[in-house]
């Protein structure tokens, strides 16, 4: 992915943007129409010249494709749009998800099987929380940006797709000018 510097953070970092937005070609019959599929920034940090620029987070607004009933969300019952969050997975060290589920197994053996211990043995078998927590799949979570949970209409729902590309470019300027004016706090 190639992207962009477009915040100075300070001591040399840089936030960093990366843009991808997805179209469909549909033929319906000598007509070619073009359906919106997606659109994402991500945002990563790094130095200027330098590998690697970790993901730290994303605002992604998913489309809707046709499905087996009609028209549906790509991501089912996901927000969108919405944000989720890479810096855990993207800043884990390498291995550090084998290393964790391996931990969690013996623990998960040792409960089972009881046997005669010191006084706070078990304590340092025990991984670190940073690498379990690392290891969690939080980028999964779609953290969604437009769900009017405060209404009452039950129509009221947390996906929304774009009706037109002026709804489009909207949304990525005024997503682009609130990371902006977000990262000013980092």
């Amino acid at each position: 992915m190639f992207v962009v510097p477009i915040k100075d953070l300070g001591g040399s970092l840089f936030a960093w943007l990366g843009y991808r937005e997805e179209w469909l070609l549909e033929k319906a019959g000598k007509t070619k129409v073009f359906l919106f599929r997606s659109s994402g920034a991500t945002i990563h940090f790094g130095y200027e010249g330098v590998e690697p620029k970790p993901q730290m987070f994303r605002a992604e607004w998913a489309g809707l494709v046709k499905a087996d009933k009609g028209w549906d969300y790509q991501a089912g019952d996901a927000g969108h749009p919405h944000w989720q969050f890479d810096a855990l997975e993207s800043l884990a060290a390498e291995g550090a998800a084998d290393e964790a589920a391996l931990m969690a197994n013996l623990i998960r053996a040792e409960q089972t099987e009881p046997t005669v211990r010191e006084f706070g043995s078990a304590v340092s078998n025990i991984p670190e929380v940073t690498t379990v927590v690392s290891s969690r799949a939080i980028a999964a979570v779609h953290f969604a940006s437009a769900a009017p949970w405060w209404r009452t209409s039950p129509g009221d729902a947390h996906a929304h797709h774009p009706e037109n590309v002026q709804q489009i470019s909207r949304w990525l300027s005024r997503t682009l000018s609130y990371i902006d004016d977000q990262l000013a706090r980092v």
